[in-house]
């Protein structure tokens, strides 16, 4: 087990004890760039993305990894999302296929990475940003998937530390980005092209 932090809060890296590899990045790095940071130094054949409002709670690799085994999967995790119009995205009903897996916690195989790619860095701020990685993933031909996990998601600091204004102005700005290459692709989604547009 591989232990990495791209931390941006310029705290004390002892707190986080010896077993974890600290990445201290500038605050001002963006959401995508400091996981890419931290998905640069992993080794594993599996690799999860967490959030830090994410506690675990119990055993988080065996469900994920058991799912993964599949090598039609590309990318799950406990919350996914799912569209009917490629605008509004909600919670998935419950375990099993979904158009996006949330940021919040991320499962992968080593390989779809590499195929996948890194996350667009253009996303300096969080909003969706797991919704473009997960269409990018299910672009090479993998599916997403909600595959419950025991965790405990608490208060998200970037959202509430941050002016309203500005994760409005940010958020926009990000899902119009998503747009801009994800339009049109209905193949991608669940639900398919819807027969009113």
């Amino acid at each position: 087990m591989q232990y990495v932090v791209a931390d941006v809060t310029g705290q004390d890296a002892a707190r986080w004890g010896n077993d974890v590899e600290i990445l201290s990045l500038d605050a001002g790095r963006g959401w995508a760039a400091a996981r890419n940071a931290g998905l640069r130094r992993s080794r594993g054949n599996l690799v999860l993305i967490l959030d830090g409002s994410i506690e675990p709670t119990g055993d988080v690799i065996a469900p994920v990894e058991a799912a993964l085994a599949d090598p039609s999967l590309g990318v799950c995790g406990p919350f996914g999302i799912v569209t009917q119009d490629l605008r509004q995205f909600e919670p998935a009903p419950g375990p099993g296929p979904c158009d996006a897996i949330e940021g919040y916690l991320m499962a992968l195989r080593r390989d779809t990475l590499l195929a996948a790619g890194m996350f667009d860095e253009r996303f300096r701020w969080y909003r969706t940003a797991d919704i473009e990685y997960s269409f990018r993933v299910k672009d090479t031909g993998l599916r997403a998937e909600v595959v419950p996990v025991p965790v405990e998601r608490h208060e998200h600091r970037m959202w509430f530390g941050t002016e309203p204004a500005d994760r409005a102005t940010w958020s926009k700005r990000n899902f119009y980005r998503f747009l801009d290459h994800w339009r049109d692709r209905w193949d991608l989604t669940i639900a398919g092209e819807p027969s009113e547009r």
